[in-house]
């Protein structure tokens, strides 16, 4: 009688087991489904689906579960500039055994470490990622692998269009584009929301003839972009309304140039944006204004961007780790919860066998092994709070020495040619940007960093050693820099630099 007692009690907890495993597997793919679905309309609510499910996925010990999580949360954190958080999810992913024995995950991983490469201004890395990631799906015909080949050449594109090679960059783009419309609708729209780039593949062929400066061949698929946006439910729009805003202004129909800029801008304030986009785009409507004469909504936008400069960043790092946290605290509340509640419906079950089967004695005995579990379960949960907050003061505490040693570090990390470097650059000199840009509003990334080198006192010599280029290269950066800053030949661009941003 003891041993069938024994066995009915532990297939009963067994059977408990798998139906409560099955149910978080449930779960967790609710939450991918959901992070899916909001990556282009909502990549804040994308991030906190992603999250949500990463915890369950980790407490599963389920790697496919884990490496979608991750991916969808690396891919949100790109999206609002937090490269250096980004990276470590992006690493955590590439890590996983499932990333490594599956095409699509390691295609995805691919896609979001070229877009982290193009953000971090590494544009030669981005060519190699995508390249790679291009031969790995050369052989596989499937919807999924079409899809992700047309990102990578659409990203080629926008490689080649950011090193002015225009000929290479219509080639890949046109590729992209054959790539994804050769798919039937049905099957697109079956896809995942991550991997359906069709409108913005449209909107890098347009950028493409916009930095040509053929404003009538941009047209068609600036349209085209912003149609397969809204066919798709796409709730962020602003890049194609900037766009057709951009077509308008080279056309020199201003007003309406303006108009497009405006609801452009409209439609960015309903979203967390890193500053570099909002500075542009209210850098542009200032522009027009003066255009159209009006200096008050000129000063107004150029103040705007400014504080968009100086302030925008930090808000946003703020408010998405104060979401992370909270989803986090969020989620073990409510694991516990569960706990508490999955712990008495299993002393019910216990009960309930050892009023049939066995004395008081063990029933006793029984209720005390519980209590001492539950015991057991509360003092570890509090070691592991005492352990997390002694790590969350141990990071304040290296924020605060970092802080103080904030020059040094930039030129560590303009010496060690770091991917950080012009990120942390802006946050040291906030005006620099700003300033410069007065002068030529047009000025690229990588230009811009390239003058904060200037202005830091490095050599062509110590630029060329630090940054891998050769002497003669540099020597050119250095004259296209004055050449378009309008710099006279009696003029030295250090001093210059140094006199006009301070």
């Amino acid at each position: 009688m003891k041993k069938a007692f024994i066995f009915i009690f532990y297939f009963f907890q067994i059977s408990i087991f798998f139906c409560q495993n099955t149910k978080e597997l449930q779960k967790v793919d609710e939450l991918i489904n959901s992070a899916d679905f909001y990556i282009w309309k909502d990549p804040l609510k994308s991030l906190e689906y992603a999250k949500m499910a990463s915890l369950s996925a980790e407490e599963l010990k389920n790697s496919s579960k884990k490496s979608q999580a991750y991916y969808y949360i690396a891919r949100s954190l790109l999206f609002y500039g937090e490269f250096k958080e980004a990276n470590i999810y992006i690493k955590k992913g590439i890590k996983e055994d499932a990333t490594k024995q599956s095409y699509y995950l390691i295609a995805l991983y691919g896609n979001l470490n070229s877009m982290y490469y193009s953000r971090m201004l590494l544009f030669e890395k981005q060519r190699i990622e995508d390249t790679n990631t291009l031969k790995q799906l050369a052989s596989i015909d499937q919807t999924q692998s079409i899809l992700l080949q047309s990102i990578n050449y659409s990203a080629l594109a926008d490689y080649y269009t950011e090193i002015n090679d225009y000929k290479s960059a219509h080639i890949h783009a046109d590729k992209s584009i054959s790539l994804v419309e050769k798919i039937p609708q049905r099957d697109y729209f079956l896809a995942r929301e991550a991997i359906r780039y069709k409108a913005y593949i449209y909107y890098y062929k347009a950028i493409i003839y916009m930095a040509q400066h053929n404003a009538s061949a941009a047209y068609p698929y600036i349209q085209k972009a912003y149609n397969q946006a809204l066919s798709e439910g796409n709730l962020y729009t602003t890049l194609f309304l900037e766009l057709y805003g951009d077509y308008y202004f080279e056309t020199k129909n201003y007003q309406k140039a303006l108009d497009f800029y405006l609801v452009s801008f409209s439609n960015k304030k309903k979203f967390l944006r890193n500053t570099n986009t909002a500075v542009a785009l209210t850098m542009k409507i200032s522009k027009t204004y003066k255009i159209l004469g009006s200096k008050d909504k000129e000063e107004e936008y150029f103040r705007l961007a400014d504080q968009y400069r100086i302030f925008d960043e930090k808000v946003s790092q703020k408010r998405i780790h104060t979401l992370l946290d909270n989803i986090e605290q969020d989620h073990i509340t409510e694991k516990a919860s569960i706990t508490y509640k999955s712990n008495i419906k299993v002393t019910f079950i216990v009960a309930f066998f050892i009023l049939l089967f066995i004395t008081a004695i063990y029933y006793q005995k029984k209720q005390k092994a519980i209590t001492n579990l539950k015991h057991n379960i509360h003092k570890n949960q509090i070691i592991e709070k005492e352990e997390e907050l002694l790590v969350k003061n141990s990071e304040i505490k290296k924020l605060q020495l970092q802080k103080n040693d904030a020059f040094n570090e930039i030129i560590d990390l303009a010496q060690s040619n770091s991917p950080h470097f012009w990120v942390r650059f802006q946050e040291i000199y906030p005006e620099f940007t700003k300033n410069i840009l007065q002068v030529n509003t047009n000025l690229k990334a990588s230009e811009l960093a390239f003058c904060a080198y200037i202005y830091l006192g490095f050599t062509t010599k110590e630029i060329a050693s630090y940054t891998f280029k050769a002497t003669k290269t540099i020597e050119n950066n250095r004259y296209n820099i004055r050449k378009r800053l309008k710099l006279s030949p009696d003029e030295d661009l250090k001093l210059w630099l140094t006199k006009f941003i301070e």
